[in-house]
């Protein structure tokens, strides 16, 4: 898929998305399928060579569709609302655009202050004290996760911590292992989104397998491997003639 078929699929997208959420409420919320429904659908390897995206739009209706719980239905009252936006699908298509990998400032400072100022946002909106800002002196701020189960894991390896450190101001002798043994996590048995929690990455993954195929996503991985070799002075030609480890120990030194 080059830039002008990108254009193309993706304001066929956009009127996908539209007349789904459209016409959500007429569609039943949960499905009426059996386990196991899906893999008679689809083949059971993934396809060697790319396929024609219309194949693939098609199979949406055909192979997802029927097993969908729609969580966006007026009809469904299960669990929670699964809350979007429009404003909110477009910046998602952005961000996977952009592709930023904010794990420090350095990496992109942009993706860094914006969250800052996003979480500062927030707590104001919901009238936190102003210890949980990030533009006040202290300890406070927040961080984005990327659903409801993660949120939860760093909410709990949080108390951990403080657990851990409150207890070795007055006990300094015990190690971290020795109290780690002896903290007990609260819950119920209605608690199960730490099991359940996950997003539809898969199908971000189906649509990538069967556009480009086997053989293409080896390709492209290959490009990048050559840009990368060229980027560290070498001849992608000879690639052959040296160790995988000579690369990688390269890479790994000049970082």
């Amino acid at each position: 898929m080059d830039a002008e078929e990108f254009r193309t699929r993706g304001r066929e997208m956009v009127d996908y998305v539209a007349d789904y959420l459209e016409t959500i409420g007429s569609r039943l919320p949960v499905p009426d399928v059996t386990p196991g429904y899906l893999r008679e659908l689809i083949p059971n390897t993934a396809p060697d060579k790319g396929e024609n995206f219309d194949n693939v739009m098609s199979d949406l209706d055909r192979v997802i569709m029927p097993g969908l719980t729609h969580w966006m239905s007026p009809h469904f009252h299960a669990y929670y609302p699964s809350d979007n936006s429009y404003p909110s699908m477009l910046g998602d298509m952005l961000a996977n655009a952009l592709n930023c990998v904010g794990f420090t400032w350095a990496a992109s400072p942009a993706c860094t202050e914006l969250e800052v100022a996003m979480m500062d946002w927030l707590a104001q909106m919901l009238q936190l004290p102003k210890e949980f800002l990030f533009s006040e002196n202290g300890k406070g701020g927040g961080s984005i996760q990327g659903s409801a189960s993660e949120a939860t894991l760093v909410a709990l390896l949080s108390a951990r911590t403080a657990a851990i450190n409150t207890a070795r101001e007055s006990n300094p002798e015990v190690t971290q292992g020795q109290l780690i043994d002896k903290l007990v996590a609260y819950t119920s048995s209605e608690h199960w989104q730490l099991s359940f929690g996950r997003r539809f990455r898969s199908l971000k993954l189906w649509f990538v397998l069967r556009s480009y195929g086997v053989a293409g996503l080896q390709a492209l991985i290959r490009k990048g491997e050559n840009f990368d070799k060229i980027s560290l002075g070498l001849n992608p030609d000879h690639m052959g003639l040296m160790p995988d480890s000579y690369y990688r120990w390269t890479t790994m030194s000049d970082e």
